[in-house]
């Protein structure tokens, strides 16, 4: 059994301490509200910042088997895998040009500024 909310209201974010796997979205405005409430066996993703934090508690999770992962790998990339560069700007087309290239200083520079323009809106 698990529990899902795709934008917890600030009034439940006590839910976040409950012993039970939940997968719930809180917004920028709301997430200062919501720290207090997190377990130290969460997992927290932010998607405007692309980090991810383990509390304290959270047990190590197993690696993935390497069939699986490369399949999962695929799936992401030809589902999911412009949505990154299209959000900040960059057609699939620039960014593999950049990637061909193979200069990292090119790269570094593709994620700046593509985080830059990312900040922006």
């Amino acid at each position: 059994s698990h529990l899902y909310i795709p934008v917890l209201p600030r009034s439940l974010s006590p839910m976040l301490d409950a012993p039970m796997p939940y997968l719930c979205g809180i917004s920028r405005a709301n997430f200062p509200y919501a720290v207090q409430d997190i377990g130290d066996e969460t997992v927290v993703v932010d998607l405007d910042r692309n980090v991810i934090t383990v509390g304290p508690e959270t047990p190590d999770l197993p690696p993935i088997p390497h069939k699986r992962r490369v399949k999962l790998e695929h799936a992401l990339e030809a589902h999911a895998g412009d949505v990154f560069w299209n959000a900040r700007g960059l057609t699939h087309e620039q960014a593999q040009a950049i990637r061909r290239k193979g200069s990292s200083a090119a790269t570094e520079e593709m994620h700046a500024n593509a985080d830059a323009l990312w900040y922006e809106k």
